[in-house]
């Protein structure tokens, strides 16, 4: 129960202790502050009502204004102060949570269930929607409320101990029934994590305008709004659930309050015609049960709470501490020589997918020589990607082994060894930066008279220098009416300087040219050996004719290669390399 809280407050000692220090002083204060304001209006009336002793009475309203004020402003101001360091620690803890995500071993992103956890997890830090360190603050209220209960237990004992009494029970089997219903609440609002991560799935296809062509040209838009209602619906049904267990609480604890107060009323009004208490201490009394009430059922609230989130703890545990195994291994550096010459060697390796019992890659033995100019090719499904991936160590094999001048490639600092890569996949993506942010990345050392070098290489600086921006333009017009939306082939030119502007040893592109017609390939592929200079360089593409200039080709089919060698070598072998060049080639021929 009390581990989700110690987490947070680790947390929150490290990354701001001040939070701490005033969420602290600030339940002081609310826990004193009550009974300042309970106590003395009762004095005031029967120093009124009997001696009316004018320097007594302004120093009991003296000590009640300066209470009032306190709770007015000084406890206001601390609430505020409060508020910006919670939106500080929550951007720090997304900050870390985020950083989870981004290292998090690739294979997981393709899990349903990591991201059912990741969505548990946030219902513990944000109290299931009540906000960021909702929990800690629960338990912090129960200081102030605390001290307001023993002083307020002091009071009511001078009227009647039994009546504490039978209010302590009423209130624990309030208590009780509340704590049961919010473990119900707890148990449906897990049954609904997959259907909420399904409605919020199609509420973001529609407010996300890269699939706005896609909705009008397939006339989608019917079709997914009727999705969203229709998950929002099923949402739906969990939440009436809920509510039906947090209104039979509420029934109950309303029944147990209008017995309590009702016994309250009975009970002081015999004392007052009994003439055995003051009209001052009728007050006093009155008000003293309203807040034990209110403060004893707040405590049980907060306990119930902390171990209702207690429960959400275990899937944050488990996501924050999920293994990062890619990383976990001995940190050896590149073992590339310092004249940059490596050999990355494939050995026997084998590749199947999480979850699937289907090799996606079988037997695959190849070396990759620094400088060269590699071809991959083969049908869909044949392997290809599958292949890239393993080499930049997104995943590691099933079987078998890869080496980097003879070191398994597991042994090398991931980081490091990432660092040797950069790519343009299929799946590439551009972010509303400027143009210039969007090809140096966080490279600082990239100058501006290297990204127009690199715009002239890929054909795209005549058409950015006469923007009025140039190379500061923005990228889409999420954040600045002045962006640009690249037409397809734009984009990917953008992307190709991106990977050619990093100080990386290899270069891949998986399918790079797609989105451009075949004289702006060529063109790309004339100056694309410029560009890459001594760099290695691994592509993908389904038009073979880029083939013709790399220094060999793997042929992939069915997870294995089928073929290697040049261009003239294989199409005078007459495999299946020379059948999927034939067949490209036979609609240019006269």
């Amino acid at each position: 129960m009390l581990k989700g809280l110690i987490f947070f407050i680790k947390f929150a000692w490290k990354e701001k202790k001040s939070y701490v220090v005033l969420n602290a002083v600030n339940q002081l204060l609310l826990g004193i502050l009550p009974l300042v304001i309970i106590a003395v209006p009762s004095y005031v009336i029967d120093e009124l009502m009997e001696k009316q002793r004018i320097s007594v009475i302004a120093a009991y309203v003296i000590a009640l204004l300066l209470a009032i004020f306190v709770n007015s402003w000084v406890v206001q101001h601390i609430n505020l102060v409060v508020f910006t360091q919670r939106i500080y620690l929550a951007a720090r803890f997304d900050k870390y949570m985020h950083a989870k995500l981004a290292n998090t071993d690739f294979c997981n992103l393709e899990k349903p269930s990591f991201h059912d956890m990741a969505e548990k997890a946030k219902k513990f830090l944000y109290g299931d929607g009540r906000g960021f360190s909702y929990v800690m603050e629960s338990a912090f209220s129960i200081i102030g409320k605390v001290i307001t209960l023993f002083g307020i237990i002091a009071i009511i004992s001078m009227m009647n101990a039994w009546i504490v009494a039978i209010f302590l029970l009423m209130i624990l089997a309030s208590a009780f029934v509340d704590s049961k219903s919010k473990e119900k609440n707890h148990k449906i609002a897990m049954e609904a994590v997959n259907v909420e991560r399904r409605w919020g799935y199609f509420s973001r296809i529609l407010e996300d305008t890269s699939f706005s062509k896609e909705i009008r040209m397939n006339n989608l838009s019917d079709w997914l709004l009727n999705k969203e209602i229709d998950y929002s619906e099923k949402a739906i049904q969990y939440y009436k659930k809920r509510n039906r267990f947090s209104s039979l609480s509420i029934l109950f604890n309303a029944f147990a309050g209008l017995l309590q107060n009702g016994i309250t009323y009975a009970y002081l009004v015999y004392r007052v015609i009994m003439q055995t208490i003051t009209i001052g201490e009728f007050t006093l009394y009155l008000n003293a049960v309203a807040t034990f009430s209110g403060a004893v059922s707040g405590v049980l609230s907060s306990l119930v709470d902390i171990k209702i989130y207690g429960l959400y703890y275990d899937d944050l545990d488990e996501y924050v501490h999920i293994s990062e195994t890619l990383r976990d291994n001995q940190k050896l550096p590149v073992p590339i020589s310092r004249q940059g010459d490596f050999i990355i060697s494939f050995k026997h390796v084998y590749f199947r997918y999480p979850g699937q019992e289907i090799y996606a890659l079988k037997d695959v033995n190849v070396e990759i020589h620094s400088g060269t100019k590699l071809s991959v090719v083969g049908e869909n499904g044949a392997g290809k990607t599958t292949f890239i991936k393993l080499l930049c160590r997104l995943y590691d094999p099933t079987e078998g082994e890869i080496l980097c001048n003879g070191i398994n490639i597991r042994d090398i600092d991931y980081d490091k060894y990432m660092a040797i890569f950069s790519a343009v996949f299929q799946d590439y993506k551009l972010f509303s930066f400027s143009i210039r942010d969007n090809i140096v990345l966080n490279d600082a050392k990239v100058s501006d008279e290297r990204v127009n070098q690199l715009l002239r290489k890929v054909g795209l600086y005549e058409k950015i220098s006469r923007l009025p921006k140039g190379i500061n333009t923005n990228i889409y017009k999420e954040f600045d009416e002045s962006g640009i939306e690249p037409s397809g082939g734009e984009a990917q030119k953008i992307a190709i300087a991106r990977a050619i502007a990093r100080d990386s040893k290899i270069v891949i592109l998986d399918e790079p040219l797609s989105a451009l017609d075949p004289k702006a390939e060529h063109e790309i592929y004339e100056q694309f050996e410029d560009m890459v200079q001594n760099k290695t360089a691994i592509y993908i593409s389904h038009r073979l004719s880029s083939s013709r200039s790399c220094d060999s080709i793997l042929v992939f089919e069915n997870g294995s290669i089928t073929e290697m060698g040049t261009h003239q070598e294989l199409v005078e072998k007459g495999g299946k390399y020379a059948e999927l060049y034939s067949m490209q080639a036979d609609p240019y021929k006269d």
